[in-house]
């Protein structure tokens, strides 16, 4: 097929993996955050949360450079196949769950989870770090769903593009 096609297939899975990996351990923290009361949990979740997950948008570039390769490999042909659209559609929702849903629930946790700011004040009582921000329980949840939304998404399209029915 050719060195162009080649890399634009590694840059396609590539992004796969880190966006749609980035996305699952986003949610296997998620988890974590659901349930502060365990031992180590906040800090487990808090060391996760503590930086925005840009990874995440890695998944972005799939259908991007999936469509190239299939453009630089010649296989104009493929795009009359129902395997193409389906996992067009397929990432689709995908990426939309991730901009709507996974990005704004990791941003209230890192913002939940973050430590309290220092007083500005000397001797003015400052707020314990649980009431600096609102519970995390909802946004881990919505985490959580949103994650497994798009781990499903995931290997749908991964099925649709190794077998292409």
């Amino acid at each position: 097929m050719g060195a162009a096609f080649a890399v634009l297939v590694a840059l396609h899975v590539g992004c796969a993996l880190v966006g749609f990996g980035s996305v699952a351990l986003s949610g296997v923290y998620g988890g974590i955050a659901r349930r502060l009361d365990r031992p180590d949990a906040r800090d487990d979740a808090s060391r996760w949360f503590a930086k925005p997950n840009r990874a995440k948008w890695a998944v972005l570039g799939v259908p991007v450079f999936g469509v190239a390769a299939l453009l630089a490999g010649h296989r104009l042909a493929d795009f009359a196949h129902p395997w193409v659209g389906s996992a067009l559609a397929v990432w689709a929702v995908a990426a939309t769950v991730v901009i709507h849903v996974v990005a704004p629930a990791e941003r209230h946790l890192r913002a939940a989870l973050a430590p309290p700011p220092a007083c500005s004040t000397p001797g003015a009582p400052c707020l314990p770090a649980a009431l600096a921000a609102p519970a995390p329980a909802g946004a881990a949840t919505r985490l959580l769903v949103g994650t497994a939304v798009c781990d499903v998404a995931f290997a749908v399209a991964l099925g649709l593009m190794v077998w292409q029915p």
